[in-house]
């Protein structure tokens, strides 16, 4: 059980951010891809970009994410680092 946790404004702003750019890398792995012909489709990292934020219904920040992850972090154990760190910060503001 998670000790109940009150965050200041910037930490919950902070906090927010931090979940937006981990649910879309979450979403990214599950459609990867759908995720890596959209990339590789692209004429430039630009129009990737635009791509992938249309693809997973993202922001420019959360397709810059996913455009920035490493191949390593499609592994299993990563994948799961991934979503334990996405649900202790969902717990933090609940």
């Amino acid at each position: 059980m998670l000790a109940t946790v009150t965050l200041n404004d910037e930490e919950r702003t902070g906090a927010l951010r931090r979940l937006e750019i981990l649910d879309v890398l979450v979403a990214a792995m599950e459609r990867r891809s759908e995720v890596f012909e959209t990339i590789v489709s692209s004429t430039s990292a630009d129009a990737a970009r635009v791509a992938v934020a249309t693809l997973l219904g993202t922001s420019q920040i959360g397709a810059t994410a996913v455009l920035d992850l490493q191949w390593r972090r499609l592994a299993e154990l990563e994948r799961a680092k991934i979503l334990e760190e996405r649900d202790l910060i969902r717990a933090r503001l609940a």
